[in-house]
């Protein structure tokens, strides 16, 4: 499924029983990263809201919204992007 949002997309990955949220990574715009982006493992996802992800990283917590998402892949393929 490369349609949809990136909220619909992780939601599907997430809390479908056939899949294993661990070969999830998600790449978005973080201002100050090398390229200004940055990717986390979809067991680095704590919970999410309508409007982002909350993220455990270094023992913070961290909260990105939805449409900093540029992609998501899942066991190395791509299944959403956004330009």
């Amino acid at each position: 499924m490369k349609n949809g949002t990136a909220r619909e997309m992780l939601s599907s990955l997430m809390w479908r029983p056939d899949r294993d949220i661990g070969l999830v990574k998600v790449t978005y715009v973080h201002r100050g990263a090398p390229d200004d982006m940055a990717s986390v493992h979809g067991k680095d996802i704590v919970s999410m809201s309508e409007l982002f992800m909350l993220l455990s990283r270094d023992g913070k917590e961290v909260q990105v919204p939805f449409h900093r998402i540029r992609s998501i892949s899942y066991d190395g393929e791509v299944v959403f992007t956004r330009g």
